[in-house]
């Protein structure tokens, strides 16, 4: 049942949400290989009372997509909790203050309950989801920025809004949750468990943790908004606007992807294993 499960949730959920249900389990993936024993074993313990409540949902790594399911019920209350709509502007272009409830204070409140004594285990499980899935949503660069222009005077919608030309998506918030396409080329492999945890072993071989120099031991959340809203102030907006996207464009933002992804996934267990050690 459990494989099923999987295949229907990857389907209908993978061009919909950050980094797609591909993405968010991949991350997840990279971060339950690199907890320590002790971290290991609280994440597997608060995985199954998470899954007494949702059966569908009964691996860390099937967790940490769980945030995205919700939005496809319908369910909204946590809609701006997987963003930061930092102003980025262009020609001196005023714009307007981002809210407060946003990804970076989502996943501050995520890690305050994980490390809450006052706080029971469901709710412990739930925001180990929350921080499973929010941590990569933090390392989508269209998560972290806002384009404000005489074009978009309102903000284009964190790339919504910008139109482009690409048989992957038609706007580039879409482009950039789909991976650049990269995460495409491994169909049909990943729709399966063992698929997920392939392409995790590749990601961490192309680019293991030394790769990062420090970068990913870096727990500041704040900071991690920043480095993303720079990746789209310097390249993700170098897109033409209603353009068609260049193979050059194409390559470097899978690269991007590949790279981001691993990064997210050492930084959650870079946090995990410092919150439950």
């Amino acid at each position: 049942m459990k494989k099923y499960y999987f295949l229907f949730l990857l389907l209908i959920s993978n061009s919909l949400f950050a980094w797609g249900v591909t993405g968010h389990l991949v991350i997840a993936q990279i971060a339950y290989d690199h907890l320590t024993p002790t971290a290991h074993t609280k994440v597997d313990n608060l995985t199954s009372v998470f899954a007494k409540q949702y059966p569908g949902f009964n691996t860390f790594e099937l967790m940490s997509d769980w945030p995205d399911t919700l939005r496809g019920q319908q369910i909204n209350a946590f809609n701006g909790w997987h963003f930061i709509d930092r102003p980025l502007s262009v020609n001196g272009h005023r714009y307007e203050r981002y809210d407060k409830e946003n990804v970076v204070w989502a996943i501050n409140q995520s890690e305050q309950v994980l490390q809450s004594p006052n706080a029971d285990a469901i709710s412990q499980a739930m925001f180990l989801a929350f921080l499973a899935h929010f941590v990569g949503d933090a390392h989508q660069p269209l998560h972290c920025a806002d384009l404000y222009s005489q074009q978009f005077p309102k903000g284009d919608q964190g790339g919504n809004l910008y139109l482009i030309q690409s048989s992957i998506a038609q706007n580039l918030h879409s482009y950039w949750d789909q991976g650049a396409g990269f995460y495409a080329q491994y169909r049909p492999a990943t729709l399966s468990m063992v698929g997920i945890a392939a392409l995790a072993k590749k990601l961490e071989s192309d680019y293991p943790p030394n790769f990062f120099q420090g970068q990913q031991n870096n727990l500041n959340s704040k900071e991690w908004s920043y480095q993303s809203y720079d990746i789209a102030k310097n390249f993700v907006y170098t897109a033409q606007y209603n353009q068609p996207i260049s193979t050059a464009y194409q390559v470097k933002a899978q690269q991007i992807t590949e790279q981001q992804t691993a990064l997210a996934g050492y930084r959650l267990a870079a946090v995990l294993n410092n919150l439950l050690n």
